[in-house]
């Protein structure tokens, strides 16, 4: 087998499969438009078998080093009732974006080289995707507009949800995971780093003013969520316009394989879901380990493609389906019964 592999992509699935890929005995390029590592981004939750996808690759020891575990979490009404509490038997890491990137960059660059990752390579995607010169491998991790989805899977253009999701850090240290439902719209606060606290919102796309309007985005979370209980307010009251992150909700529709010829897609790619199951950096990370995985063991290129695709298109989707059946729900006509008992 030939092993040389072009990675289109340089986030969380992309530097993961370049160190899975390296343990599988591949040469690997990664490929990315970005100059560099955001400096900034909100937490992931990093559950038993996304860290087991890390230690696969040889950076799960880092995280653990760098980053705290969280068991249990609540779920409450706008008014701060408590509906449920949930996983206080099973506990995940709440790992900041930044960090668990940079881990990744700088395991990619001490085993692959310092020229392994080409930053600022904003017309790969579409060269690359349309020629031969990526080597018999081409992993596209180039998120949910995959431009290598769209160059060897037709008809896979995302779809709108119909929701839109707000995020974002502020000041302060969360003291417990929680997520609040209220009339068609929620509500999250768990912890980021040390003295910051992470944040999601998220609603039906027509409940938010048309963008973009001169008040901004914070006007309109506190017009939405500021008569919610005192924790949510606390937040509210840190966030500042340019801390925000907005943006509409879609996914990748289900496909029917994962991989083409000489082609592998992984992470949002290959299944972008809505965020409410926090699942989205877990599923690439676990992408990843078993792509390098297959490819260990495989005969040859395509039949280790063909069980990487077996093995995780079954998971991700149902996944990616409960996710957009979880957004659905929190942002319907339940939560309007919920705040109404």
């Amino acid at each position: 087998m030939d092993r040389r592999a072009t990675i289109i992509g340089g986030g969380i699935a992309g530097l993961a499969s370049a160190l899975a890929l390296h343990k599988a005995g591949f040469e690997v390029t990664v490929r990315e438009r970005a100059t560099s590592l955001p400096s900034s981004g909100t937490s992931l939750a990093m559950w038993p078998d996304a860290m087991a996808a890390l230690d696969a690759i040889g950076v799960g020891a880092r995280i653990r080093d760098e980053t705290e575990a969280h068991a249990g979490g609540s779920i409450r009404r706008a008014d701060g009732r408590i509906l449920a509490r949930l996983g206080t038997g099973r506990e995940a890491r709440i790992v900041p974006r930044p960090t668990l990137l940079l881990a990744l960059s700088d395991e990619v660059t001490t085993r692959l080289g310092s020229d392994a990752i080409v930053w600022g390579d904003t017309a790969a995607a579409a060269e690359v995707a349309e020629s031969a010169n990526h080597g018999p491998l081409l992993v596209g991790a180039d998120g949910i507009n995959s431009v290598v989805r769209a160059r060897h899977w037709r008809h896979a253009s995302p779809r709108a949800l119909g929701t839109t999701a707000l995020r974002g850090v502020v000041p302060g240290e969360a003291t417990e995971i929680s997520e609040t439902w209220g009339r068609g719209r929620i509500f999250g606060i768990t912890p980021h780093s040390p003295g910051h606290t992470n944040w999601f919102a998220c609603a039906r796309t027509v409940q938010l003013p048309p963008s973009p309007q001169p008040w901004g985005h914070a006007k309109t979370l506190r017009g939405l969520y500021g008569d919610w209980h005192p924790a949510v307010r606390e937040v509210l009251a840190q966030v500042t316009e340019q801390s925000i992150d907005a943006r509409p909700l879609f996914e990748v529709p289900r496909l029917s394989s994962y991989v083409r010829p000489g082609v592998a897609l992984v992470g949002d790619a290959a299944h972008a879901m809505a965020p409410n199951l926090g699942r989205g950096a877990c599923e690439s990370l676990i992408d990843a380990a078993a792509l390098g995985a297959e490819l260990t063991s495989a005969r040859d290129l395509d039949t280790g493609l063909a069980a990487y695709s077996r093995r995780r298109r079954g998971p991700s989707q149902r996944t990616r389906l409960g996710s957009r059946i979880l957004n659905r729900l929190t942002t319907g006509p339940l939560t309007t019964i919920i705040n109404a008992w």
